[in-house]
């Protein structure tokens, strides 16, 4: 949609969608591991009910600095 939005290459927004998908799925995945390790069930108690303020941004975590990467990546080619 952005691509075609913004008048871009479609393959290198469909490339940033999937960078970002499958690095908040690692994210999430992490954030899932490391509790795990320490034998923690939430990560806090900010936000009740929810696992803590952790597992509401757990994707964000590498999501971002690799959505970066990509971007920068694919503006330097």
């Amino acid at each position: 949609l952005f691509g075609h939005l913004f008048e871009g290459n479609l393959l290198v927004w469909g490339g940033l969608g999937l960078v970002t998908a499958l690095a908040g799925v690692a994210g999430d995945l992490v954030e899932s591991l490391i509790k795990r390790e320490v034998d923690v069930k939430d990560s806090g108690k900010m936000m009740p009910g929810h696992g803590g303020f952790l597992d509401r941004f757990d994707a964000l975590y590498l999501a971002v600095p690799f959505a970066l990467f990509y971007l920068i990546v694919t503006s330097l080619s």
